[in-house]
């Protein structure tokens, strides 16, 4: 089930978009994860950072062994810590992501064009529906500091 994006305070609604998936009405404490791919001419990757409601910080920086699209790094980050966050049992997460496409994308404000974004698209999707909540908010690549690295 989608919900609007009221429950985003009026400053965040001008700033970002969201994306909320919501299975469950029970209130657990969220974790946070910010994610971003990472694409060089000789390399690709990406880092994840999941925040456990008491600020603890777990992270992970992953190379790829095959050539990526920036935009592959960008799903493939995301689809990334969807799973790590699953395995480790988190129930609720507030995803921030730089990637205005894969936000959009995900949120259905963007069209998906290409077959290869469809199918990172639908495999995120599905990881998400296996949350009890999820919220993706694009930020501006700025307010990324998290999770941006010029290189994996």
């Amino acid at each position: 089930m989608i919900k609007d994006t009221s429950v985003v305070g009026e400053k965040e609604k001008q700033e970002c978009t969201a994306l909320i998936v919501t299975t469950s009405e029970y209130a657990t404490p969220s974790w946070k994860m910010y994610v971003d791919g990472s694409v060089s001419w000789s390399k690709s990757g990406q880092r994840i950072i999941l925040v456990c409601p008491d600020g603890y910080r777990y992270e992970y920086a992953l190379k790829f062994l095959f050539r990526a699209l920036n935009n592959s790094t960008e799903y493939e980050a995301l689809i990334g810590g969807l799973q790590l966050a699953r395995d480790i049992g988190v129930s609720r997460l507030e995803e921030f992501d730089d990637s205005q496409l894969v936000v959009n994308q995900m949120s259905g404000l963007f069209e998906v064009n290409e077959q290869h974004m469809s199918s990172y698209q639908t495999l995120a999707k599905a990881l998400m529906q296996q949350f009890d909540s999820v919220v993706i908010t694009q930020i501006p690549r700025s307010k990324n500091e998290n999770a941006d690295t010029p290189e994996p």
